[in-house]
């Protein structure tokens, strides 16, 4: 019997570019989908904003913490963000 709750999704990186666009598909699937960004980044319409600082682990436990109380659980996470460190080789 097929559960009447729709799955969760958690994509980094989703104020813009291939998170963005990974949101939106997953919304369009039927997901309810959590979307981070460093700042204020604008979300698509119905993805559920989070902050995230991909280079903090405690920023990314307090992440999924509020995911978990807000949805109860994570069935899919789009790792997408990611950060520069640019310097002499």
């Amino acid at each position: 019997m097929p559960s009447s709750q729709p799955k969760i999704a958690l994509v980094t990186g989703a104020s813009s570019g291939i998170g963005r666009a990974a949101a939106i598909a997953l919304q369009d699937q039927g997901y309810r989908v959590f979307g981070t960004s460093r700042g204020q980044g604008k979300q698509a319409p119905g993805i559920e904003g989070l902050r995230l600082d991909v280079d903090s682990d405690s920023s990314a436990k307090a992440c999924v913490a509020a995911v978990l109380k807000k949805a109860g659980k994570l069935d899919v996470l789009v790792n997408n963000a990611g950060y520069l460190l640019a310097g002499a080789v």
